[in-house]
């Protein structure tokens, strides 16, 4: 198989690592449809792929660091980090920043620490904890999953190859579902349907921002300061910004994650109406020709 897939090469019209990433998908694809549980990490470890990888990319795959920052989430981490121990995509480090819980979550992420980076910190906030994880992560992309969503198993090779196929992306983001507390699909949310550019325009129109769905490359995150605390919507205002400072953004148009509605989520109905005023101070900021000055990355 080996052999025929590097023979494929000169058939593609697509980058190397694009070409991998829809290996890895058709993969999963073509054993769904044959009730077969496909196995991406014992792909990763036959010899014969790993030579085959090593032909045709020599410096290896990207890493992607995907960072969970947790508070009290214990009935809902362990689903989150399967999710992404069984993507198609396999070159991956997971952060799992703990804001403070004071529930069970460290005796339930236990069994998992050889398969985790898990930090704790004194409760902060999500923008801090994602911010947190920005600073450790080595990963050439950061991908963001909240501890009570989850991912589907394309989502990682889905989205570096979108990054493969364009060098000047600086953000990808995909589609999501809502789901019930158990996990069950509700709808899902294809936002490109409305907009279809993920320019400033777009953002400030129609506001269809998830941090589950985004992967950055890195290098932005971190010279740019990462996401501001001072702002609710955490996640609107780093894409505008991102739009302010000349970074790219595109739609992977798939549905890609998983986003749980449950009474605790933090962007519950009870919430909307403190949303909404934090929105409205972030269009004024931004409106108003803020200077920023990213310092809060700490």
């Amino acid at each position: 198989m080996a052999d025929y897939l590097y023979k494929s090469l000169k058939f593609s019209s697509f980058s190397v690592l694009k070409t991998i990433c829809n290996w890895l998908y058709y993969f999963q694809y073509y054993a769904a449809l044959e009730n077969y549980d496909f196995n991406s990490v014992f792909l990763h470890q036959l010899p014969e792929w790993q030579k085959l990888i090593a032909k045709v990319i020599p410096n290896g795959l990207p890493l992607v660091s995907v960072i969970i920052p947790t508070y009290n989430n214990a009935d809902y981490i362990l689903t989150a980090i399967k999710s992404i121990l069984t993507q198609t995509y396999t070159i991956y480090k997971i952060i799992v920043v703990d804001d403070g819980s004071t529930d069970n979550t460290n005796q339930v992420l236990e069994p998992y620490l050889n398969q985790i980076k898990y930090v704790y910190q004194e409760n902060q906030g999500p923008s801090k904890a994602r911010n947190h994880g920005i600073e450790i992560a080595q990963g050439e992309y950061i991908a963001f999953l909240d501890a009570d969503d989850f991912f589907l198993p394309e989502k990682l090779a889905e989205q570096v190859g979108c990054f493969a196929e364009d060098s000047t992306l600086t953000m990808v983001q995909s589609g999501w579902r809502f789901v019930d507390e158990e996990g069950s699909t509700i709808k899902d949310v294809k936002p490109w349907e409305n907009g279809a550019e993920l320019d400033l325009e777009n953002w400030l129109i129609w506001q269809a921002t998830l941090p589950s769905a985004m992967m950055f490359r890195s290098e932005w995150l971190k010279l740019n300061g990462g996401f501001d605390p001072r702002y609710i919507p955490e996640d609107l205002e780093i894409v505008l910004r991102l739009a302010l400072t000349g970074g790219k953004a595109t739609w992977l148009q798939r549905v890609c994650v998983c986003y749980r509605q449950h009474n605790s989520s933090v962007s519950g109905l009870e919430n909307r109406q403190k949303i909404t005023q934090e929105l409205e101070k972030l269009l004024d900021d931004f409106l108003g020709n803020l200077i920023y000055q990213p310092q809060y990355v700490k």
